[in-house]
This record gives C-alpha cells, structure tokens and sequence, in this order.
C-alpha cells in the first residue's frame, strides 16, 4: 500500500494529530498516511516566514 507524506502545521502535538487522523481515515480509508506535526506558535511561524523569504506572501 502506498504511503503518503503530509505536513500539518499545527500549534498542538495531540488533539489536531488525532483529528486529523480520524478525517482521513473516514475519507481515506484504503490508504496509508503518516502525519508530521510541527509543534510551533503559527504566528511565529508565519513571522519567521516573511522575515526570511523575500517572496513569501
């Protein structure tokens, strides 16, 4: 079974994980999903974005 690769940017490291775990098992259930969570403050995150991406809109 193919495995695909996502990223969640997301703020928490347990309820949106599981969340997101259960949506795609209910709309993906034939297949195999691996779930990375970058565990940050998005606003920082998007900050840190622009401040070092000349083209980041």
């Amino acid at each position: 079974m193919k495995t695909k690769n996502i990223l969640f940017i997301v703020e928490g490291k347990n309820d949106e994980p599981r969340f997101i775990e259960q949506l795609l098992s209910k709309c993906y259930h034939a297949s195999n999903f691996k779930i990375y969570s970058y565990e940050a403050n998005l606003h920082m995150l998007a900050s840190k974005l622009e401040n070092d991406y000349f083209d980041f809109n």
